[in-house]
């Protein structure tokens, strides 16, 4: 079956790493599997949950989120309680339905499913209805992707001394939410909505006195939140029936990488971000979303049909097989559908290019993630990579593929050959993607290198070039920042999949997942772009060149085949005697004691050659090719 993206409310697609979790098998009497994953859990959900969490335990309880609601509701509301639940869509309803269930004594207030509940009329019907003791609430409807005034309401049902229920479903890890603050006594969510896990087990936050006052309420066995925290307590994380063990594993792995993007505030901005790069591209289309702007949340957006004989189930098939999969509406007024927002969206399909040889990262960092295919050693290929031979027939220049790639790397002043192309070259390519809808990733780290004038010293040099190219530069090579790290990428506001800027999509990946360099490594990259720095790096790629011609003026006059050396400061030198790469690393390093890099190292094309660089002193240089003239010839 092809793979999909969901774009729904959960479950939802995880990220690899998350996935990868769950390839390993847990005993559920392991100290291993109790204390190091479930406690970490539990402990980590309460840290999660409040600025202030010492009033709170947690427990994990086997199922979907309604399991958990329900075992909440069946386990506080005791007889002689009486139970409000507001309601404005299905999940509400469901609280009612579930208090029928379990012959409980409540009564609903339902409002209309696009309006959020409304504050004075809570307020109003607890001043005269004394006899409520336990108020429950949907934060984020998702029925409608509707977020529900919950401070507001939190802050009157302590205003008249009656406990609060939560359902959190779809906000908690991806709404900033303090229990402790709001005053809430039972937050109820899922594994694999906003923290990102996958389906199997859920959770309850409570407040540990109010826990307290649950022992014995429950008439179910298995859905006893008293007695499943007290056995997780007394066995360290021991659950009383069959624990979910993997699905437990990748929670653990979710909530790992929810810190490490930084948090619940981080995740929050990076999920408005996404609503409003969906919704505006949507409404672009012609879509009007079902709720205004001010009462939507960032998790799920409910669009309404755009025309009386819009076929939903055509549209979904539709979408499906280009890879992505919403759902279907869930309201009686309206005929809508609702995307999410939510989730870790990598495309895995696209099909990159690459020059053969290039500088090995880009093949490298599309293998781990999952782009590439499968290893071929015999070829020593990836067998969903495009390679564009750059050979000494091309100039070390590749030619258009035949092959459509979705993405495609070009690396000019090129490593590790040198090589570089014309801006009527490289316009080519610039045509070419945006004809055949490709995005071209432009590595100009040795732009500062160029001397000669027909050379672009970056891409949007090339009319087209901000519809269809992000470009790369660094620090590391002008500059000596090496070691240091510093970088930048340039991705145009023109540059759109679709309808969805690139440039959106990046800063809130970016913003979110990366913290930015240290600010002493942003001020000496600042200082670059001084006079004094300026002139500094001008004279060191000065020296970086001479000290290439030396390398390619002593190496051509010893009867070497080289290339390079006059954009670039590296030198590719074709091997002798048929000799492989390796083979004359060997010989150059045991006859001259010279060292360079295979080619092979670099691609299928790079092999026969090595490469020879002239970063270093000009009195390296000088000897180096002093002992390959005595010892080679």
């Amino acid at each position: 079956m092809k793979p999909y993206i969901l774009l729904t409310p959960g479950p939802l697609t995880t990220t690899e790493t998350v996935k990868e979790a769950m390839m390993t098998d847990w005993c559920t009497w392991d100290e291993d599997y109790n204390v190091h994953i479930v406690e970490e859990i539990r402990n980590s959900l309460v840290a999660l949950s409040s600025r202030h969490p010492d009033e709170y335990t947690s427990i994990l309880l086997q199922g979907s989120g309604t399991y958990c609601v329900e075992a909440v509701i069946g386990s506080t509301i005791k007889p002689g309680d009486k139970l409000l639940i507001l309601s404005n869509g299905a999940y509400g309803d469901r609280m009612g339905n579930i208090a029928e269930y379990h012959g409980i004594d409540y009564d609903l207030l339902a409002f209309d499913e696009t309006e959020q509940i409304s504050v004075s009329y809570v307020d109003d019907y607890l001043a005269h209805n004394a006899d409520i003791t336990h108020v429950a609430i949907v934060h984020c409807e998702t029925t409608t992707g509707i977020l529900n005034p919950l401070k507001d309401i939190a802050h009157i049902v302590k205003v008249y001394g009656k406990r609060l229920i939560v359902d959190a479903m779809s906000s908690f890890g991806g709404i900033p939410i303090d229990l402790q603050e709001l005053g809430v006594d039972f937050m109820i969510s899922s594994a694999n909505k906003c923290i990102q896990g996958v389906p199997g087990f859920g959770f309850i936050i409570a407040r540990k006195s109010e826990l307290m006052r649950c022992r014995g309420v429950s008439k179910s066995l298995s859905l006893d939140i008293y007695d499943q925290w007290e056995t997780m307590e007394k066995g360290h994380g021991k659950w009383r029936f069959t624990s979910p063990t993997h699905v437990v594993r990748a929670f653990k792995q979710a909530m790992e990488e929810l810190t490490e993007e930084g948090g619940v505030t981080a995740r929050y901005k990076r999920y408005c971000e996404n609503h409003d790069v969906l919704v505006n591209g949507m409404r672009t289309l012609g879509f009007e979303t079902l709720l205004p702007d001010e009462v939507q949340s960032p998790i799920i957006t409910s669009f309404l049909y755009p025309h009386k004989g819009f076929d939903f189930k055509s549209f979904y098939v539709q979408l499906k097989e280009k890879g992505f999969v919403i759902y279907p509406g869930k309201i009686s007024k309206a005929d809508t559908f609702r995307i999410g927002n939510i989730g870790d969206i990598f495309s895995v399909d696209n099909k990159i290019a690459v020059c053969d040889p290039v500088y090995p990262v880009y093949v490298d960092t599309n293998a781990m993630a999952g782009r590439t295919g499968d290893y071929i050693p015999e070829q020593q290929k990836w067998s969903n990579v495009i390679y564009m031979p750059c050979t000494a027939e091309t100039n070390f220049a590749p030619e258009l593929p035949k092959e459509t790639p979705d993405i495609i790397y070009l690396c000019f002043p090129n490593n590790p050959t040198g090589s570089t192309i014309t801006k009527d070259e490289l316009q080519k390519w610039v045509d070419y993607a945006n004809k055949v809808g490709a995005v071209i990733i432009y590595d100009a780290a040795y732009e500062a290198y160029i001397s000669e004038p027909d050379v672009p010293h970056t891409i949007y040099e090339c009319e087209g070039a901000r519809t269809c190219a992000i470009e790369l530069r660094s620090f590391s090579k002008n500059a000596g920042f090496t070691g240091v790290r510093l970088g930048f990428t340039v991705i145009p506001k023109d540059l759109k999949s679709g309808d969805v800027m690139l440039h959106s999509l990046w800063a809130r990946r970016h913003g979110t997942k990366f913290n930015g360099a240290p600010y002493i490594v942003q001020a000496a990259g600042e200082a670059v772009y001084s006079e004094e720095g300026k002139a500094q790096t001008k004279a060191q790629i000065a020296y970086y060149m001479n000290n290439a011609k030396v390398i390619y003026d002593g190496l051509k006059a010893a009867g070497y085949s080289v290339s390079g050396g006059v954009n670039a400061p590296y030198i590719w030198l074709k091997t002798p005697d048929k000799m492989t790469s390796w083979e004359f690393f060997d010989y150059l390093l045991e006859k001259a004691n010279v060292v360079g890099t295979p080619g092979s190292g670099f691609g299928p094309s790079g092999e026969g050659y090595i490469r020879l660089t002239a970063f270093g002193t000009h009195e390296d240089c000088v000897e180096a090719m002093r002992r390959i003239r005595n010892w080679l010839i």
